[in-house]
């Protein structure tokens, strides 16, 4: 099945996690998601979208890529996934449902919050400011889950 993962990042760990899932998968293109949706999806099966949850909220190019194409992304066998450092189960289940449109959300196959990292070295004063009043701390650190990783991978290939 010829797979498109289509993601976008801030600092990197998106990144590393499309290519983590990219090297688990057969016949995977990945396309970093840029300032133009203009992403063509038509010539594959599955489309895999992948953000970054920061302040609750994903990338907003994210967000207009599944507005654009809501129907395309419909008629195709879809998986979503969000990297985040929340870590409540209930306010995961919430970033992860209002990343993506209800209709593309509901539509989905699999769906995954997949955990993150703080990149202080990556961050701007401000965002490190604000990590380490929230988090009370100032080191890197990395929560990717790759058992929850692995665990969305199996139930894309069983689809």
């Amino acid at each position: 099945m010829k797979t498109v993962l289509i993601y976008t990042t801030i600092h990197g760990t998106t990144e590393k996690v499309a290519h983590y899932i990219a090297e688990h998968l057969a016949d995977v293109t990945i396309l970093k998601l840029g300032n133009s949706s203009d992403i063509p999806i038509g010539s594959f099966d599955r489309v895999i979208l992948g953000g970054s949850i920061h302040m609750g909220s994903v990338q907003s190019s994210l967000k207009k890529f599944c507005t654009k194409h809501r129907r395309e992304l419909l008629s195709k066998q879809v998986a979503l996934f969000v990297c985040g450092m929340e870590e409540e189960p209930a306010k995961q289940e919430e970033e992860l449902q209002l990343a993506f449109p209800e209709e593309i959300s509901k539509h989905a196959r699999a769906k995954a919050f997949v955990g993150g990292e703080f990149l202080f070295e990556k961050m701007n004063f401000i965002q490190r400011m604000m990590i380490k009043k929230i988090t009370h701390t100032d080191v890197s650190r990395s929560e990717i889950k790759y058992d929850v990783l692995n665990g969305f991978i199996s139930e894309i290939e069983s689809n």
